[in-house]
């Protein structure tokens, strides 16, 4: 008799445990399915140009994961949304900050394709603070965590990596040469896994810093019909902002060259 009620409360007991632990997955997964939808709709304002929109709705997403303990990749992109906003802020600190733990994120649950972004927009960040050291150590994890990937993007993620740190610390022609190698990798990509934005907005900033306009509104000739493509307003508005540079340059010149002649 005794052994039939130990088994009785055994099963009892194991019966509650269960049902604690299916609320407790009900739950999560609900927490899950608010991150997710709330995250999609901060890429979405993101991507539409609406950067403080999307920070708003980033903080947002961390008050819900407050109530959760359990980290996803949706909370890995979350912190990397972060760090893009505060980067297109120029607020690189901040950038560093959520790069960080989106890499500490992926470091922990095992994201290694997203830790390669991770490390090497750290690399690109510290690049922008002027901390060499720093940047390459970010180089180099990005470099061993980029192992296991397709050989055509482990060399962009390389090459545009070394062409930061090129273009701050080295040769800015040899930066030049790696972004146009980027740039190729980019087009001949079937995949759609290698974005051609970056090597052609750098591009178009490198010619411009040295004045070589025309090659400089080839590159951003490229870059806006890409930004056209894709419906992006923020790379559209990019766009826009770096014509009205580059003709501004040209008409300062022209208003220059025509007070000389006078």
């Amino acid at each position: 008799m005794k052994g039939k009620y130990a088994i009785f409360v055994y099963c009892l007991i194991m019966t509650i445990s269960c049902m604690s632990c299916e609320r407790e997955l009900r739950s999560r997964y609900s927490i899950e399915i608010d991150k997710k939808e709330l995250l999609d709709s901060c890429k979405k304002q993101y991507m539409e140009g609406r950067w403080l929109s999307s920070l708003d709705g980033v903080h947002r997403f961390w008050d819900i994961q407050e109530s959760d303990s359990y980290l996803s990749e949706t909370d890995a992109e979350a912190y990397m949304l972060a760090g893009y906003i505060y980067t297109g802020f120029g607020d690189y600190i901040n950038a560093a900050k959520y790069y960080g733990m989106c890499l500490a994120v992926c470091k922990r649950i095992g994201l290694d394709n997203m830790a390669v972004r991770a490390a090497g927009n750290l690399c690109v960040i510290y690049c922008y603070l002027g901390d060499e050291r720093q940047a390459r150590l970010y180089y180099e994890e990005a470099s061993e965590k980029s192992e296991g990937l397709p050989s055509s993007q482990r060399q962009y993620i390389k090459h545009i990596i070394e062409a930061y740190l090129e273009r701050k610390f080295g040769s800015p022609s040899k930066a030049v040469t790696l972004m146009k190698e980027c740039l190729h990798l980019a087009q001949m990509d079937k995949t759609g896994n290698l974005d051609e934005t970056a090597p052609l907005s750098e591009l178009t900033e490198m010619y411009e810093k040295v004045g070589m306009l025309d090659s400089a509104l080839h590159y951003l000739h490229l870059y806006s019909y890409v930004a056209d493509e894709k419906k992006q307003l923020d790379m559209q508005t990019e766009s826009l902002r770096m014509y009205m540079r580059i003709y501004t340059f040209f008409l300062i010149w022209a208003n220059l060259v025509i007070f000389r002649g006078v």
